[in-house]
C-alpha cells in the first residue's frame, strides 16, 4: 500500500512539473511573437560591373565610359568654330575653354579661360588661341583655299553670266554659271558634276534648305566661259540643245515644243 501511495505522489509531482514547463513553453512563445522586427526588402536593380583584367601587377578596376582627356598639368584646352568656310561678310561663332590656364590670350588679347566671341570676316583670316604654353588655331577662309585672297564679287543679275576668268577652272566657271542662271547666293547653292569631257558638263543641283533637286546640263564657248543650257526635272528642249551641238551620247531625247512631244536625236 505504501508503495501504491508514493507511485501516486511521484505521478502527481511530475503532473505538476510538465504543467509549469509548458506553461513557461507557452509564455516564452506568445512573447518572441511579439517583439518588434522589421522586414526590408530589396529592391535596388542588380548592377553589372565590368572589372579590367590587372596588366603589369596592377589591381583591377573598374571600367569608366569616356575618361576624360587631360592636359599634361591637369587642365584642357578647347578652341571650335561654328564654320571655317564662309562668304565676304559672313559671321559665325567661336569658342573657347582653356581649363586651368591662367594667362589666356586670343590673337594676342588676354581674354577670360572660357567664353565665346561672334566673327564676321572680309578677308581670309586666322585666330589663336594661346593658354598654358600651349596653341591652338582656326583658319577661316572666305570662298576658297586657305592662303587665297578673293576680292569682293560684284552682284550679277538674274539671267547674266559672269565675266570669264582665265585662271578660273571648269568647276568654278560652272557654279559662276549655275549661280547668274539660278539667282541664287553661293551659301544656297549645293551643285555636283556627274560628267564632264571639257566641253560638255552635267550634274545634279539643289537650293540649301529645301528637299529635292533638279539636273543642269552646261556647254563650254570658244571664250572659255561656261553656260546653262539646261536645268530642271523635265526633258531638255530640242532648240537648246541643238543649238550649242550637245551630242546625242549627252541627250539621247530632247521635247519638241512644237509638237510636244518626246523626240530621239
Amino acid at each position: 500500500r505504501k508503495v501504491k501511495i508514493m507511485n501516486t505522489t511521484i505521478f502527481r509531482n511530475l503532473s505538476k512539473y510538465l504543467l509549469r514547463f509548458s506553461a513557461v513553453a507557452i509564455l516564452f512563445s506568445l512573447t518572441a511573437c511579439n517583439l518588434p522586427f522589421k522586414v526590408v526588402f530589396n529592391d535596388q536593380p542588380e548592377k553589372d560591373f565590368e572589372m579590367e583584367a590587372p596588366e603589369n601587377g596592377d589591381e583591377a578596376h573598374f571600367d569608366e565610359e569616356h575618361p576624360p582627356e587631360e592636359h599634361p598639368e591637369g587642365g584642357f584646352i578647347e578652341f571650335e568654330a561654328e564654320r571655317t568656310n564662309l562668304s565676304l561678310g559672313e559671321c559665325t561663332m567661336i569658342w573657347w575653354h582653356a581649363e586651368g590656364a591662367e594667362d589666356v590670350k586670343l590673337n594676342g588679347e588676354g581674354v577670360e579661360p572660357v567664353g565665346e566671341q561672334e566673327v564676321c570676316l572680309e578677308r581670309n583670316e586666322r585666330f589663336v588661341l594661346e593658354a598654358g604654353g600651349e596653341r591652338r588655331e582656326i583658319e577661316f577662309v572666305l570662298g576658297g583655299m586657305p592662303g587665297e585672297e578673293h576680292p569682293p564679287e560684284e552682284e550679277q543679275p538674274h539671267g547674266e553670266e559672269p565675266p570669264p576668268s582665265g585662271h578660273m577652272s571648269d568647276e568654278e566657271g560652272i557654279k559662276q554659271a549655275l549661280l547668274a542662271e539660278l539667282g541664287w547666293s553661293e551659301s544656297e547653292l549645293h551643285f555636283d558634276i556627274g560628267r564632264i569631257d571639257g566641253q560638255f558638263a552635267e550634274g545634279g543641283v539643289s537650293k540649301g534648305g529645301e528637299l529635292g533637286g533638279a539636273t543642269w546640263l552646261a556647254a563650254k564657248e570658244g571664250s572659255g566661259k561656261w553656260v546653262i543650257v539646261h536645268h530642271g526635272q523635265v526633258h531638255r528642249l530640242c532648240d537648246a540643245v541643238n543649238a550649242r551641238n550637245i551630242p546625242a551620247d549627252w541627250v539621247p531625247y530632247c521635247w519638241d515644243a512644237a509638237s510636244g512631244t518626246s523626240v530621239k536625236r
